[in-house]
């Protein structure tokens, strides 16, 4: 059983380690959220399931990822590979890719991003090693992992992963080593995103310190139970959000800096048309230094056009330089930024390079599933007025109102429900047909 024992440490050490005083574990989070989800203390939880995996990149000359499997506690191998005078670079993938398949194909991204960076890089694979046979679709995958608290336990250990190497680094003599959270940063892409942004949630809920940067690509709509919206401005010292999909990813400002992507695709170019995709293309691009990409400030007369670049050069004061690499300006925060990729345009496609063959099935949530987003069992059947929003079965709309202290609001998008109808999804389809024709 993992016995926590960071809390005492820290404290201690909480003004020269990890920026801030220490917070008790208990901590409520901070949410607006009613629900009694948002009670959960994570630090009493204990999850029984699937290991998840620690991929990194710890040395120059390393060609293949050290892998530590996880399974409650973090070994004491991996916080000694990792304390070496080096910074932590952590990456959520999609909710998609396997252990197999990342183990085999991501090496190659990861050893050019350590060489950019100067930081050991963890790759984080938190898919499930054995599958239900329900667990055909990504929407059942997510709703499993949601339900049973993977997502916060996946948290828990990149937090301890982090804490530990702090640990350790505290009581060295050593220089340079992770003294405080300024030299960790945190990227997740899709269902990742949610991860990181849980994971800079309880590293300050233990330090009251902030990680550097959370990078934020194209973080799937959070319209499931259980799942609070932790990637918010002030997150970390910098929290750069890429939006790419509206009907994947989440489209209103949340981060220090949101940056829109208008993906105009080439249909010459199959499957790398997908425009959720398009943010974790960029970011293999510019966490390599393959790529400089700038977002352009949007104003009231026109979007942000931006440029894509295979050299660094001067930032303009409407410029935003996406991903890892950059930081804020403080005059940006609040501010929306825009980038047109257009046509299969050639110099980010040559700087992506190879890097396109290492991922696939890129879409997470599919956009015309038929089950409940919130149980994954029974159909859409639930039709809230007066939004008019219908993503859940009559049987969990009972579920989520009567899990409301107050208030009956819509799981997506917040507004209040003053009544519904049960419909057959078919039946209002043919109707929308046949108001059309």
């Amino acid at each position: 059983m993992y016995i926590f024992l960071h809390t005492i440490i820290f404290a201690t050490l909480s003004n020269g380690v990890f920026g801030g005083s220490a917070m008790s574990s208990s901590s409520s989070s901070p949410s607006s959220s009613k629900k009694p989800a948002d009670n959960f203390n994570i630090d009493k939880f204990r999850y029984k399931g699937d290991p998840i995996y620690f991929m990194c990149i710890t040395t120059d000359s390393q060609r293949e990822f050290y892998v530590a499997e996880v399974n409650g506690s973090i070994p004491s191998a991996l916080v000694d590979r990792l304390d070496n005078e080096k910074g932590l670079s952590l990456l959520f993938h999609g909710v998609e890719n396997i252990f197999d398949s990342v183990n085999e194909s991501f090496s190659p991204f990861a050893n050019e991003w350590f060489e950019a960076s100067g930081n050991n890089i963890c790759i984080v694979s938190y898919t499930y090693v054995t599958n239900s046979s329900t667990d055909t679709k990504m929407n059942s995958t997510i709703g499993r992992m949601v339900k049973t608290r993977r997502l916060e336990y996946v948290a828990k250990m990149a937090r301890d992963l982090v804490l530990d190497i702090g640990e350790k680094c505290a009581t060295s003599t050593r220089n340079k080593c992770v003294k405080n959270l300024s030299h960790v940063d945190v990227t997740g892409f899709g269902f990742g995103a949610h991860i990181a942004g849980y994971t800079c949630e309880y590293l300050f809920k233990k330090t009251g310190g902030k990680v550097r940067l959370l990078l934020a690509l194209d973080p799937i709509k959070p319209a499931l139970r259980g799942i609070r919206t932790t990637i918010k401005r002030r997150a970390a010292d910098y929290v750069q959000v890429i939006h790419t999909s509206i009907k994947v990813g989440m489209w209103n400002q949340t981060g220090d800096v949101d940056i829109y992507v208008k993906y105009e695709s080439d249909e010459n170019l199959g499957p790398l048309n997908d425009v959720h995709g398009i943010a974790f293309f960029i970011h293999l691009a510019t966490s390599t230094k393959r790529l400089f990409i700038m977002a352009e400030m949007n104003n009231n007369t026109k979007p942000g056009i931006g440029k894509v670049l295979n050299s660094p050069t001067n930032i303009e004061p409407n410029e935003c330089l996406i991903g890892v690499h950059g930081t804020l300006n403080v005059n940006h925060r609040g501010k929306r930024f825009g980038l047109l990729l257009k046509n299969g345009d050639p110099i980010f496609w040559r700087g992506v390079g190879n890097f396109k063959y290492i991922i696939s099935g890129l879409q997470e949530v599919e956009e015309e599933d038929e089950d409940c987003i919130l149980c994954y069992e029974n159909k859409k059947n639930a039709l809230l007025l007066p939004c008019r929003h219908m993503e859940t079965c009559v049987t969990c709309w009972f579920e989520w109102e009567n899990a409301q202290t107050s208030d009956r609001n819509c799981p997506i998008c917040r507004r209040e429900v003053k009544d519904f109808k049960e419909v057959n999804k078919k039946n209002l389809r043919k109707r929308k047909r046949n108001q059309n024709d």
